[in-house]
């Protein structure tokens, strides 16, 4: 990435936040609707304030909180994938993705 392209989408199509300084890290959740991303919830925290597994536990429980998820349906975010009933749900599925850094020549 160069300082041309600050906001270059990752390969998932998410987007870095513009507002991200060295030593924090970004908790940020929107709703795609209809074409849009809506904003939901967007908080900086200092990096050394929250480890890896707590912030994947924060944004688990902001899913929880924003979908309005059933008991059930959070029991079923747990299970495993051996068998077909009852069906895993997916929305507690996390991906973490790291801009790789590459120099150019």
């Amino acid at each position: 990435m160069t300082s041309a392209e600050p906001h270059k989408p990752l390969s998932s199509g998410f987007q870095l936040c513009e507002d991200l300084v060295p030593k924090q890290k970004c908790f940020k959740l929107r709703r795609y609707n209809q074409g849009v991303f809506e904003p939901l919830f967007h908080e900086h925290v200092p990096a050394h304030r929250i480890s890896f597994d707590a912030a994947k536990e924060v944004l688990r429980a902001l899913v929880v909180r924003f979908e309005n998820l059933a008991a059930s349906q959070i029991l079923s975010c747990h299970l495993n994938d051996r068998g077909r009933k009852p069906i895993r749900d997916g929305h507690l599925r996390i991906v973490v993705e790291y801009l790789s850094r590459t120099c150019s020549p």
